[in-house]
């Protein structure tokens, strides 16, 4: 139960000296449990310590009493004032404020307490300062509510008012602690040794290749610039911790002091969420029940995705046949029709109604342009911004007239901002989103976000300070609460800005505006990094603009860069492609249609990711049961293992796959750090162990890519071209064209013997390994050719490879076959499965 405050507030400058007089107050430690967690609480001073069930600390107060420490860095309670000033800006998205603070306070002083067995209520006070402490125990769960000084009024604390406005703590940072997560974050994994801020910005400008991040790289703010800041991190030594709040928060793990790890929220509270648990899956799924598991996205959310332009020519053919044509699978063709805030549409309606035409009827999805403002500047939204002004609709500014923002959309506008906590302006901005229904669009890029100002004012009375992480969530809500009253499940929008919540709102969500590049804060390195922590912070389903979309300070992504960042779209969880590059810097950027290679390997990837539908959206349901992300760091699963600490740019997709990007600039070769168990290459089937490897990658159309022994991965037919399950046009190989048929591609060995997967419908699959040899039953003809092997009713094939893999294929309707010490096996239905089966020594 959160309690009201009512403080005097001795003056805007505080002192951690703040009386020369302590009163008395209780001083035996309290003990909470409930048998999975432990806390005790000191009061002399106040401090936390938090065990597991078998006793182990997990987190400890630091203790402000060493000589020497700044007590805004160490103490383990202290509040402050944060006086703010706005510094001139070029971008509204920005995060430009300067900040001084007055001195902390130590407000760890308590004076009463009360206290049950899982329970504990204390009050604390030094000097002016007084408030409340309530720690509660659910099952593996401690609640600390914290509320400090402040005024008497309903808000919880602001920049913009005097008081106490920021409440920190501060912990022991043992030297074998690491820490993960924070959203989405560019530049490190392990954020050991860094200080983040959660503040949702526009994305940042990269210094280039030959630029290491820092301070600012990229600029302006340095690398806690993000779209997606989450108070939500994991540690090493097996707890998790959430920060449930919409204002700014901090983070600091060693950056400050190397022996403390300090959290820190602008406001006199803190509202804390810490999850006990061996496994940082089992805190993720703590965390998404709390906030808000992801629904499963439609199927073709997970197909190709590819940014073209209406009606665009290649060789005198439409480019969306050209793509089929040249055997490059495409699921959905996002055009960046601006509905919002230019209103593009206007005066191209029926063109734009056979466009989406076309493109239903050779099996694409049409995706347009959305975003939560209008454009006051564009006269083709002057309709709009009239009816949104005589209703008040737009958010307003502190002294209530209309608040305007800059922003690059389609051009440079001069956007208002759709109030989202207003039931009749979300009324109103589903009527500007059923216009691109109507015109015949399935979903639309979901742009920006970032850009409500600190000093904005809500319909419902809150504040920009708090509203301007917590904008994104809720104007995605009432996105998808719009479209899945009218469509359903058949829709899908990507979004690029996100908070805590965004997952259960979102269908997908995409990294943003990365440098075409391989530049290390912004490009292809980095976007690897954002997804690992995305998911690691509650964001399964996650992809990035396959060979990026800013071309500010090297020159246009040239064809390594474009067929390395496919690699790796098409081993993301979403695949999306990227034809356009702002503010180039001389040059054209390489596209698909480049050159011959590069359209066929484009194609050969984006096949790869089409047919790992299956296997894909098994994992994804598992996101929505779970939390469990598709992007899985290593940490994720091998959590007591110091090597995977360090790893920064690979990752298993779903549970059987591990994945290796190449990322640098006329890289040939790839270290990799194999998870424990053995691994079979991808590509060559040789079986390889745990422990550092190193992987040719010579070619830009192959990478380091592995299939765990042990594990299965269901694939699609490879004539699959998208998955939309019908078209119009007869020759389009659609998803219900392959149903009848399905690729398995399992590694198994005497001590991963076994492998199972569920898909979607409910079907099983398993593959068993024995001790004895392998032959095909009497039942299984031994096939010819490769191409019999792929079409025949019952055949197969056992090769011996050089490498010592005994390779075993077999094409079956069969629910199990016996291939001697080797049985396949498939719960229900008449499906044939086309069993490829690697057998390691």
């Amino acid at each position: 139960m959160r309690r009201a405050i009512f403080v005097v507030w001795a003056g805007l400058v505080l002192s951690a000296a703040c009386s020369s007089h302590v009163p008395a107050g209780p001083t035996a430690p309290i003990e909470l449990s409930n048998g999975q967690v432990s806390v005790t609480v000191a009061v002399a001073p106040f401090g936390l310590t938090v065990r597991n069930a078998r006793g182990e600390v997990l987190v400890r107060s630091f203790g402000a009493a060493a000589p020497g420490n700044d007590p805004s860095m160490s103490a383990n309670l202290a509040v402050t004032h944060r006086a703010v000033t706005f510094k001139g800006h070029l971008i509204e998205g920005w995060d430009y404020q300067d900040a001084t603070y007055d001195p902390f306070a130590d407000a760890s002083h308590v004076t009463h307490e009360e206290h049950t067995p899982t329970t504990a209520k204390l009050d604390v006070s030094q000097g002016a300062i007084s408030g409340s402490v309530d720690i509660t125990l659910t099952g593996a769960e401690v609640a600390v509510d914290i509320r400090l000084g402040g005024p008497a009024n309903p808000v919880e604390g602001d920049e913009a008012i005097p008081g106490a406005n920021v409440t920190s703590m501060a912990f022991a940072l043992p030297a074998d602690e690491h820490f993960f997560g924070l959203g989405e974050r560019l530049v490190t994994v392990d954020h050991r040794g860094r200080k983040y801020e959660s503040w949702t910005e526009e994305g940042g400008v990269g210094g280039g290749e030959h630029a290491p991040p820092g301070p600012s790289n990229p600029s302006p703010n340095g690398p806690q610039m993000t779209h997606k800041p989450i108070p939500f991190f994991l540690s090493s030594k097996g707890y998790a911790l959430w920060m449930d709040t919409g204002y700014r928060t901090g983070t600091s793990f060693g950056a400050e002091l190397p022996d403390a790890w300090r959290l820190y929220a602008n406001e006199p509270a803190l509202h804390l969420h810490l999850y006990v648990h061996d496994e940082p899956k089992d805190s993720i799924a703590d965390f998404t029940a709390k906030t808000g598991r992801a629904r499963l996205p439609a199927e073709w959310a997970f197909g190709p995705r590819m940014r073209l332009d209406a009606n665009k020519q290649i060789n005198g053919v439409p480019e969306i046949l050209a793509l089929r044509q040249q055997g490059v699978p495409c699921t959905s063709a996002d055009d960046a029709t601006h509905f919002l805030p230019i209103g593009s549409q206007v005066g191209r309606e029926a063109e734009l109604t056979k466009w989406t035409a076309d493109l239903h009827a050779a099996g694409y999805k049409a995706l347009a342009y959305y975003n939560a403002y209008v454009s006051v500047s564009d006269p083709r939204a002057a309709a709009d911004v009239a009816e949104a002004r005589k209703n008040g609709y737009f958010v307003k500014k502190p002294d209530g007239t209309e608040l305007t923002v800059l922003m690059i959309s389609a051009g440079a506008q001069t956007v208002a901002t759709i109030d989202m906590t207003n039931p009749d302006a979300v009324k109103y901005y589903e009527r500007l989103l059923q216009r691109g229904l109507d015109i015949g669009y399935d979903g639309w890029m979901l742009d920006f976000g970032e850009y409500l100002p600190a000093n904005a004012r809500m319909f419902d009375g809150r504040t920009g300070w708090e509203m301007h992480n917590l904008f994104p969530v809720i104007y995605q809500k009432a996105t998808s609460d719009y479209l899945r009253k009218v469509r359903g499940d058949d829709f899908m929008f990507f979004a690029r800005a996100a908070y805590t919540g965004t997952q259960a709102v979102s269908p997908v969500v995409w990294s943003g505006d990365p440098a075409a590049s391989f530049d290390d804060a912004k490009g292809l390195p980095a976007q690897v990094r954002a997804g690992i922590n995305a998911g690691m912070s509650g964001l399964p389903f996650w992809g990035s603009d396959v060979s990026g979309y800013t071309c500010q300070n090297d020159p246009p992504a040239d064809k390594e860069v474009f067929l390395r960042w496919a690699a790796f779209g098409a081993l993301s969880p979403i695949m999306e492609y990227e034809n356009a590059c702002s503010g180039t810097m001389g040059g054209d950027k390489w596209t698909v249609w480049s050159d011959a290679e590069t359209t066929k390997i484009f194609g050969d990837y984006a096949r790869l990711h089409t047919r790992l539908f299956p296997y894909l959206y098994a994992a994804a349901k598992e996101a929505t049961l779970t939390g469990l992300p598709l992007m899985r760091h290593p940490f994720l699963v091998h959590p007591k293992s110091a090597e995977a600490y360090a790893v920064d740019l690979d990752y298993y997709l779903g549970p059987s796959l591990y994945v290796a990007p190449v990322v640098r600039r006329g890289a040939t070769t790839r270290d990799v750090w194999l998870p424990p168990g053995r691994w079979v290459d991808w590509f060559s089937l040789d079986p390889l162990a745990s422990g550092k490897v190193t992987r040719a990658a010579p070619k830009l159309d192959t990478m380091p890519l592995f299939l765990k022994s042990g594990g299965i991965v269901p694939l699609l037919d490879p004539t699959i071209q998208t998955l939309v399950r019908t078209a119009t046009d007869p020759t389009v190989v659609t998803l219900d064209s392959v149903k009848s048929v399905l690729d398995l591609r399992v590694a198994l060995d005497v001590s991963a013997k076994d492998s199972a997967i569920t898909l979607t419908d409910g079907t099983s699959l398993s593959a068993s390994l024995a001790q004895g040899a392998l032959t095909l039953p009497a039942d299984i003809t031994v096939a010819a050719t490769e191409a019999e092997l792929s079409t025949c009713a019952a055949c197969g094939k056992i090769e011996a490879l050089p490498s010592g893999v005994q390779r075993v294929r077999v094409s079956t309707s069969a629910s199990t076959v016996a291939v001697g010490a080797l049985t396949l096996s498939r719960s229900a239905g008449t499906q044939r499965v086309r069993w490829d089966v690697a057998v390691l020594p």
